[in-house]
Parts: structure tokens; C-alpha cells; sequence
């Protein structure tokens, strides 16, 4: 029994390094809670593109990779609501979004987002129908108790890029945003 006690930890982990996704980074219920609550969040809210456009995100595939980030940065991009944002929590986000991962599983089946292929050479302003923004998610940093949890959106809809900062909160089993902060960027 003590074998499978063992065996079992290393083989999910090295089934998630296969699939080329790092075992921080593997796929819970929560995340894809998270990631809904927030993206229909994003979706419906007028201001993330000053107003001017509709539609939801438009992805990459692939989380973006932030090797620099610290827990002070995280912190930093969302001055509004940096009083939710314990180190902890932000050490919990930085934790998990050091590679860039694959991220179609935290997204599958949302009406909220769509996952396009990765164009270096795309003009940020030609956005497909439906679409307000393109850019990346991160992957949620989840407090140790799984109460509280932060999520970023990077994204550009014209000459303007943005990070929108989401922090939300599990009450009854059922995740909801409590605050968000966007840093806007010429």
C-alpha cells in the first residue's frame, strides 16, 4: 500500500510535465470556476476598453509567462485593490505563473472567451467579431485556506494594453469577484 501511497503523487506529476503543463499549474475545479466568474465579469463590463468596444477576450493558448514577476509587482498593478491582496496571495499567483502554460482547459466550453492562435504580427486594433480584446490570462494564485483568490487579464483592444486584476472570494462553494483594478498602459 505504502507504494501506491508514493507512486501515485509521481505519476500525476509526471503526467502533467507530458502534457507540458508544470504541476503547479494543473487544472482544479476551482481554477475553471475562477476563470469563468471573472471572464464574464470582463465581458460585460463597458469600461475595460473605455467603452468603445464589445464582445469578450480573445486568448492565446498558453498562459503568459512571467519569470520576473515578484510579489510586490503583483501588488503594484493593482493599487485599488491592494488591500486584498495579501503577500501571501500574491506569492501564491507568482508561484503559479513563472512559464507560460498551456491554459485551453481552465477556458473549455466558455461562452466568455475565445482561444485564438498566438500572431506576433496581428494589429491589435483588427479585432474579429464579437471580440473586445485579445491578450492572456494567468492562471489563479489561491490562498492556502482556498477562500480568496487573484487572477489577472493582459490585454490590448488598440494602441492601449491593460492588466486587469481580479480578486474574488469562495462563499458556499461558489467563487465571485469582489474587486478588480485595471493599469492602463500608452
Amino acid at each position: 500500500m505504502r507504494f501506491r501511497t508514493v507512486l501515485l503523487p509521481i505519476l500525476l506529476v509526471a503526467s502533467a510535465i507530458c502534457r507540458g503543463e508544470a504541476p503547479n499549474a494543473a487544472t482544479s475545479a476551482d481554477d475553471r470556476a475562477i476563470m469563468e466568474v471573472a471572464l464574464k465579469n470582463f465581458a460585460n463590463w463597458k469600461k475595460a476598453t473605455f467603452g468603445e468596444q464589445s464582445g469578450v477576450l480573445a486568448i492565446a493558448p498558453a498562459s503568459l509567462a512571467q519569470p520576473e514577476l515578484k510579489v510586490e509587482r503583483v501588488k503594484s498593478l493593482a493599487p485599488e485593490i491592494r488591500v486584498h491582496v495579501t503577500d501571501e496571495l500574491a506569492a501564491a499567483f507568482v508561484q503559479r505563473n513563472t512559464a507560460g502554460l498551456p491554459i485551453t482547459s481552465v477556458v473549455a466550453g466558455s461562452p466568455w472567451v475565445k482561444v485564438r492562435p498566438t500572431d506576433s504580427n496581428a494589429d491589435p486594433r483588427d479585432l474579429p467579431p464579437g471580440v473586445k480584446a485579445t491578450g492572456y490570462i494567468t492562471w489563479p494564485g489561491i490562498s492556502s485556506d482556498g477562500a480568496s483568490a487573484i487572477v489577472q487579464f493582459h490585454h490590448t483592444w488598440s494602441v492601449h494594453g491593460a492588466i486587469v486584476t481580479y480578486f474574488l472570494v469562495k462563499e458556499g462553494g461558489t467563487w465571485h469577484v469582489v474587486a478588480r483594478d485595471q493599469t492602463v498602459f500608452l
